[in-house]
């Protein structure tokens, strides 16, 4: 009908920066009552949640595979491209047992 509106699409493209392209599968098992010694934060450049800090002497930092600026893509399956930082550590600290971290490694 004349007149009538249609709703505006809002649309939002991620482009995966190329020096992401090195991925890391890494798993942590936990151990009760302790944390696994990853700190993450978001980047104001970029969408995601990114390792800010390792503990030493933690878990994380034991791999030697996990490194601070590396980007988490997923934990345990579950997609945390576009997640916020309070989401994604919600989910990574309610984990039992092991949590697998698919990581997106700046080339070294």
């Amino acid at each position: 009908a004349l007149g009538a509106t249609t709703p505006l699409l809002s649309l939002t493209v991620i482009r995966e920066p190329a020096n992401e392209a090195e991925t890391a599968l890494v798993e942590l098992v936990r151990v009760e009552g302790k944390p696994l010694g990853i700190q993450i934060r978001t980047s104001r450049s970029r969408p995601g949640i990114f390792v800010h800090y390792l503990v030493p002497g933690s878990k994380a930092e034991e791999t030697g595979l996990i490194h601070p600026g590396d980007r988490i893509l997923e934990a345990n399956g579950r997609d945390l491209r576009c997640s916020d930082v309070d989401d994604a550590a919600s989910f990574m600290t309610q984990v039992k047992g092991s949590l697998k971290l698919l990581l997106a490694q700046h080339r070294r």
